[in-house]
């Protein structure tokens, strides 16, 4: 269900794009930083403006759409793409697939099909656009401080080493990332909260603003999470799920409530069956303890693995630099 990126969408990527070139190639850390900190600025304030415009309208769903691109085969990728996603409002997973062999190795005996993995998103076009753009971007920042940081020949770029040297550094900047973003719906959530203090509902509709144009970034991440389940599963899903929910949560409080009435009305026995419960939980806990095996083993060297995360504090990008939701770049070429 892809649709096509219009000549104003077409026009904040290539600005996105132009600005995270230039935090690629400027070795001023500050200047580098400065221009991922727009790329973001001006997606995000793209993405209000279009909510505000299609609320006026009454337009219910922009321009969206599910990408499918090959890629993610290492979980340091695919943590990359999920957290610039979340940043850039769209819904991630990875999937594996399988493909056709090749003739020759089919002749040697091998599968006629081969499995390999893609990247999943679902969310407006601009936003799956600007989500590839910048993993890619940070994906290719990531190798080239491999070949910058460790002195390794080819045919160790894919060793071990490696491996956990770009582990580490995907994992500095997913904190990173993680980390502002929350920061900015915390700054927005308390930015709305002074604006409505200061502002009663009364004054507002006194002074002609419209509540089409109130729209939080906390609220655009409700809303776009839902419009996105809705493409993926169909019209009403988010609403039928979260009222499946808020049933759940009903039926819970009224089995505790009802629980707490007659532990209160029956100490001893409601006492004799917590004891039985914590009994039986330990009793399931020492079995699986005592089962021994530790699992997988863990392959990270984690000598590597901190000079990755070393490397990831250098890397020239940090989408939420700069500012919160209100400080947002001006121009819109």
């Amino acid at each position: 269900m892809a649709q096509e990126l219009t000549p104003e969408m077409l026009k904040v990527i290539d600005r996105i794009q132009k600005l995270l070139n230039l935090a690629a190639k400027n070795p001023n850390k500050e200047e580098a930083e400065a221009a991922a900190a727009k790329a973001q600025d001006l997606l995000t304030q793209y993405n209000l403006d279009a909510a505000i415009v299609e609320r006026t309208q009454g337009i219910k769903d922009g321009a969206r759409e599910e990408l499918k691109m090959r890629g993610g085969f290492y979980k340091w990728q695919a943590d990359i793409w999920s957290a610039v996603a979340e940043l850039n409002f769209c819904l991630y997973w990875t999937q594996d697939y399988f493909v056709p062999q090749k003739p020759r190795h089919i002749a040697e005996g091998r599968s006629s099909q081969r499995r390999q993995k893609r990247h999943r998103l679902i969310g407006r076009i601009v936003n799956t656009t600007a989500t590839k753009v910048m993993a890619q971007y940070l994906e290719q920042a990531i190798e080239k401080s491999v070949r910058d940081t460790l002195n390794i020949t080819h045919k160790e770029q894919f060793s071990n080493y490696a491996n956990s040297f770009r582990k580490g550094a995907a994992e500095e900047l997913i904190d990173k990332i993680g980390k502002r973003y929350r920061e900015r719906l915390k700054d927005d959530r308390a930015k709305a909260a002074m604006a409505k203090a200061a502002a009663g509902k009364a004054e507002a509709q006194a002074s002609g603003a419209s509540s089409s144009m109130a729209l939080t970034l906390s609220d655009y991440v409700q809303s776009e999470e839902d419009a996105n389940q809705d493409f993926m599963h169909g019209e009403g899903y988010s609403a039928k799920r979260r009222a499946r929910e808020a049933e759940y949560a009903r039926e819970q409080a009224e089995r505790e409530a009802a629980q707490t009435a007659w532990a209160k009305a029956n100490p001893e026995e409601a006492a004799k069956q917590e004891a039985e419960r914590r009994a039986e939980n330990e009793a399931y806990w020492r079995k699986h303890r005592s089962r021994g095996g530790s699992g997988p083993r863990d392959k990270t060297d984690y000598g590597a693995y901190s000079r990755g995360r070393e490397a990831g504090k250098k890397i020239s990008i940090d989408p939420q630099m700069g500012g919160g939701a209100a400080k947002m770049i001006g121009s819109k070429k």
